[in-house]
C-alpha cells in the first residue's frame, strides 16, 4: 500500500512543477519539482517490486 501511495503522491508533485512553468515561467521550479516527483515515484516503484518478507501459509500446510 505504501508503494502505491508514493506513486500516487509523486504525480501531483510533477503536475505542480508543470503548473509553475506554465503560469510563472519558472524553469528552476519545474526542474526541482520534476526531480522530487520522479524520485518519490521511483521509490514507490522500488517498494512495489520488492519480494514480500513474509510467506503466508495455507491452512493445513506443513511448515518448512
Amino acid at each position: 500500500m505504501r508503494a502505491n501511495l508514493l506513486i500516487a503522491v509523486g504525480v501531483p508533485i510533477v503536475a505542480l512543477g508543470c503548473a509553475a512553468i506554465v503560469r510563472y515561467s519558472r524553469g528552476a521550479a519545474f526542474s526541482i519539482t520534476l526531480a522530487i516527483g520522479v524520485t518519490v515515484m521511483f521509490v514507490g516503484f522500488l517498494l512495489a517490486s520488492r519480494a514480500p518478507r513474509h510467506r503466508v501459509e495455507e491452512p493445513g500446510e506443513s511448515p518448512t
